[in-house]
């Protein structure tokens, strides 16, 4: 199978290469057109690098999970005082590609988030060195969604802990990360509430 990322099918792949569209190499006027023939001749081609750096930059983009539609509900809702359920009515049309699995574990750490945050973010300043309040938003988002997901659901904590930490890496970078690798790790051996 052959991926045609970033193309509309390969007739485009093989007009884009300089190939020949079309049955059996007979080329047909829509294919003259779509490769620009029609006007400018058969210098109208494109490139190979360029073909190469378009493909690597779709199949590169990164698709947000769940955890990440999460998190950024929760920095709309608590740094641009957006309404939960608009902001993530948005975020969630915004990846389409989630499940209805994953649409629900999304919503679920929102609002159960949102329900206990002045605990989540005690029981984190309670085993962080610093303040989190002094961390990015998108690293705080974080960092409550995987205490969240620690204490009130069925979430292994190792995997809880990956997800935040690159997460917070991508926001804040490795010296950051690392803080919320130990903080999480501590949260993780904590008891958990009744």
């Amino acid at each position: 199978m052959t991926l045609l990322l970033g193309f509309r099918d390969a007739r485009e792949v093989r007009l884009a290469r300089g190939g020949r569209g079309g049955a059996c190499g007979v080329r047909d006027e829509e294919d003259r057109y779509e490769s620009g023939e029609h006007a400018a001749g058969s210098a109208m081609r494109m490139p190979r690098a360029e073909i190469l750096a378009r493909t690597v930059a779709v199949a590169t983009k990164q698709v947000p999970g769940a955890r990440e539609v999460a998190a950024r509900v929760l920095v709309r809702v608590l740094r641009d005082q957006s309404f939960a359920a608009a902001a993530l009515e948005t975020e969630l049309s915004r990846a389409a590609q989630l499940d209805a699995r994953d649409r629900g574990l999304a919503t679920e750490l929102v609002y159960g988030t949102l329900r206990v945050l002045p605990w989540i973010v005690g029981e984190l300043d309670a085993r962080a060195k610093k303040p989190t309040e002094s961390l990015p938003w998108e690293a705080r988002a974080a960092l409550w969604v995987a205490a969240q997901q620690i204490f009130f659901m069925r979430v292994p904590a190792f995997a809880a802990v990956d997800e935040a930490v690159s997460a917070v890496k991508r926001a804040a970078g490795p010296h950051v990360a690392g803080f919320a690798n130990a903080v999480l790790r501590k949260l993780a051996a904590a008891p958990k509430p009744e």
